[in-house]
């Protein structure tokens, strides 16, 4: 899109000012170490439950909640929005996120009264979870109010009542397709997509527990909130798929009328070799593109993308680990470092990170006196690349790709447990093979050595691009 940028984002999360856990200023520090912006959004109130005057633990704080969005915004940095989120039965659940200051905390008592209050402010009210029973009321939803619906989150896909993604990540699944994001849409209303992790672990934009990407002029408040009104969104399950529209001079978001044929122009760019790419309207597939892994190899440098992962799995709590790592590509460089780091299991004090990146990368969790690791490292995608895969050297044939060094330690900690022989990590070497290496050494667990990843040889590359006709009528 011209002039704008593509920022990503979390604007659904809760910690322990709310029903959850973890403190506010650990939510904001892992939130500033890999997103472009952040939006709190504790549990305030239920609207017609047992605590429609907002919950003592946030009304206590609002003061603290309200401080900490102002002093964690860094115009053209990191931008942080001040949010609640408003409970019903009746009306679903929303959360509200204000481009102002946001005072106070305001506890209407119904869906109407909370609209009627934020109308014509610096405010919009974003649907979320809506395809559990009574998770929204599409008689009552105000486009301009909210211009944005949270189609993902840790609950599940909210888009339709089957799929990938059930809505079986809490309690209140099965979902019900007449409060489906298809359904809202069948009735002829208009809204863009969010994702949020609405994760209770204080971890924003943890993996695989959704995203919103905005394409904005600017990474503020004002630029980022523009974009929310003018649904300039896209929501992501794990990936930071970027993907933007466009038909004739409108792009994505706009409203368009007349009963010309316009001709839809997308371009959707992935980490990975991308599947396939669907085109939808009136909720029915309209075109299907698939990646060409056919097309010809070409010569020059190569690019690969590789991913490192560690640890042993969602276990909770049995045993205690430092995991340490450090990587280095010989003949070859990293292009890129994007974190990937799953929110679960909690831990108040331990942050996944990448320690290093200079000459090579260095992972860990550093450890701090007097605290003991509560679980390992599970994720971390050490490449990405968005160039078409080029392979060969000078005389045509493939020279290979670079060699990668992964020696990585693990050090047994606390509860005076210690680590069986068989468990002992050790140095390792693994070289990337032009499909698939797995990098062990004798004596590791199963399953638990670092798996490399590449695209497939002379498959396309991340990006997907193609104009199509697309008439909708007046």
């Amino acid at each position: 899109m011209p002039d704008l940028s593509l920022y990503w984002g979390e604007l659904h999360n809760h910690n322990e000012l709310g029903y959850a856990q973890g403190t506010l200023e650990r939510s904001y520090e892992i939130a500033r170490s890999h997103l472009d912006f952040y939006a709190f959004t504790p549990h305030g109130l239920h609207a017609d439950g047992g605590v429609p005057d907002g919950y003592p633990v946030v009304v206590a704080n609002w003061e603290r909640i309200r401080r900490a969005a102002r002093d964690n915004d860094r115009p053209g940095e990191f931008t942080c929005f001040p949010a609640y989120e408003w409970h019903s039965s009746a009306w679903g659940h929303l959360h509200v996120i204000s481009a102002g200051d946001m005072e106070s905390m305001y506890c209407a008592r119904s869906l109407a009264d909370l609209q009627d209050h934020f109308r014509g402010g610096q405010a919009i009210l974003v649907p979320h979870h809506t395809a559990y029973a009574r998770g929204i009321d599409w008689e009552g939803f105000d486009e301009d109010l909210s211009p944005v619906v949270e189609i993902f989150s840790e609950h599940g896909s909210s888009e339709r009542d089957g799929g990938l993604h059930p809505m079986l990540g809490h309690s209140g699944g099965p979902a019900g397709y007449e409060f489906t994001v298809q359904h809202g849409l069948a009735l002829g209303k208009r809204f863009g997509f969010t994702a949020g992790t609405d994760n209770h672990d204080g971890h924003p934009g943890g993996y695989g527990l959704g995203l919103t990407g905005i394409w904005a002029r600017e990474n503020s408040r004002a630029a980022l909130f523009d974009a929310l009104r003018k649904r300039r969104t896209t929501a992501v399950t794990g990936d930071r798929i970027e993907v933007s529209l466009r038909a004739g001079d409108a792009w994505m978001g706009e409203a368009v009328s007349g009963s010309a044929e316009r001709r839809l122009d997308y371009r959707v760019e992935g980490w990975d070799t991308l599947r396939s790419v669907e085109v939808v309207r009136d909720n029915m597939p309209v075109h299907l593109q698939t990646a060409d892994h056919g097309a010809p190899r070409t010569t020059g440098p190569q690019p690969y993308r590789l991913r490192f992962e560690w640890g042993w799995g969602p276990m909770k709590g049995y045993q205690v680990y430092d995991w340490q790592g450090r990587l280095r590509v010989e003949g070859g460089r990293l292009s890129q470092v994007v974190p990937c780091f799953s929110s679960d299991p909690f831990d108040e004090v331990r942050r996944k990170r990448v320690l290093e990146r200079r000459g090579g990368l260095r992972l860990a969790v550093p450890h701090l006196p007097g605290r003991r690791l509560h679980h390992p490292q599970r994720l971390h995608r050490a490449e990405r690349q968005r160039r078409p895969l080029r392979g060969g050297a000078g005389n045509g044939r493939d020279a290979g790709p670079p060699r990668l060094r992964l020696p990585h330690r693990q050090e047994p900690a606390g509860h005076g447990h210690r680590l069986h022989p068989h468990r002992q990590a050790r140095r390792l070497q693994g070289q990337l093979h032009h499909r698939r290496a797995v990098a062990g050494a004798p004596g590791l667990a199963p399953r638990r050595a670092a798996h490399l990843d590449r695209r497939p040889p002379g498959s396309a590359p991340g990006a997907l691009r193609r104009g199509r006709p697309l008439h909708r009528p007046g």
